[in-house]
């Protein structure tokens, strides 16, 4: 994240209302995923190509395609070449629209696959604790042994077999 990437991320969102988050945000990811690709990318670095041109192929390859808060972002980028930070700032506006929300993301990491009514429960009590909607990301790790490691809002709730006992060797040779 970086303090540019961030910048254009918080303009854009302050550009929107929230009911049309959660569609830039997949327009921002789609075009991420486009500019990425090396035929664009040697374009838009193209030193022969003029940077009117780029701006105008862009504004005209987003016209009625994208939303228009997206689409002046995109050519803004290209005028001010930085379409290469596309990628950073769609991550960067997909969390500040996760904040606007009241989402937060739970990372859950669990030593065995968690069955849907184990998950909903859990997501229902984090959501109840913090009070936010939670979206969760589950991982797998054996070398938790059994239980689960979850990691929301910055606070990390280790309830697995392998944090207790690192708790418990802590404890023993202090």
């Amino acid at each position: 994240m970086s303090k540019i990437s961030l910048q254009y991320a918080r303009s854009l969102a302050d550009a929107i209302d929230m009911q049309t988050c959660a569609e830039a945000t997949a327009e921002l990811s789609m075009l991420a995923g486009v500019f990425a690709q090396d035929d664009v990318k040697s374009f838009l670095d193209n030193p022969c190509v003029s940077l009117a041109d780029k701006v105008a192929l862009t504004e005209k390859s987003l016209a009625k395609k994208m939303s228009i808060e997206v689409a002046n972002l995109v050519a803004v980028l290209v005028k001010n070449r930085r379409h290469a930070e596309l990628a950073t700032i769609a991550e960067d506006f997909k969390k500040i629209a996760a904040e606007k929300s009241g989402d937060v993301t739970a990372e859950i990491e669990t030593a065995m696959k968690m069955t849907d009514a184990q998950l909903a429960q859990l997501t229902a009590s984090l959501a109840k604790m913090t009070g936010k909607n939670i979206r969760t990301n589950v991982t797998e790790n054996s070398s938790l042994i059994g239980g689960v490691k979850i990691t929301v809002d910055g606070d990390v709730i280790d309830l697995s077999l392998a944090g207790k006992a690192a708790k418990l060797r802590q404890a023993v040779a202090s």
